[in-house]
């Protein structure tokens, strides 16, 4: 068992308004944090909680923190990111299982708007099988990925 595991932590969001910092709770446990901001200026938050394995996606509602778990299926997830097209507000996410070996992705572009697929298979299921994965979206609503992979 990795000794991190279960090392959480609160999840806080901190916005700059008016040459002061505000800061509020999001979540009261989580780690592996990634943020993104729409085109409303909505921040959308990605968190790992485990023992649980779950990734979830936390965003502002109407002043209220609003909590969705990605891809329940999926197994422990340890890296993530999160981008948005600003235009569409569509999001997308890229995760690690490492329960399946798999790198996947995830969007959400709105109610009835939902895709999982996989990237790549075969990794380590003994721990993470690369070093990082990273995300983004040009502006045609695209995603590309960076995975960068041990040897």
């Amino acid at each position: 068992m990795d000794e991190d595991k279960y090392d959480m932590s609160i999840v806080k969001y901190a916005v700059l308004k008016d040459s002061k910092w505000e800061i509020e709770q999001v979540a009261p446990i989580g780690q592996f944090t990634q943020l993104a901001i729409d085109g409303n200026d909505k921040p959308h938050i990605l968190y790992v909680i485990e023992p649980e394995e779950k990734t979830i996606h936390a965003y502002k509602e109407n002043n209220k923190w609003i909590h969705k778990e990605i891809d329940p299926s999926a197994g422990n997830r340890r890296d993530i990111d999160i981008s948005i097209d600003r235009k569409t507000n569509t999001l997308h996410a890229i995760y690690h299982d490492t329960d399946a070996g798999l790198i996947k992705y995830y969007r959400h572009g709105g109610e009835g708007d939902e895709l999982i697929e996989t990237i790549d298979s075969g990794l380590s299921t003994e721990g993470l099988g690369h070093k990082g994965i990273k995300l983004g979206v040009g502006p045609k609503n695209i995603p590309q990925v960076c995975l960068l992979y041990t040897s």
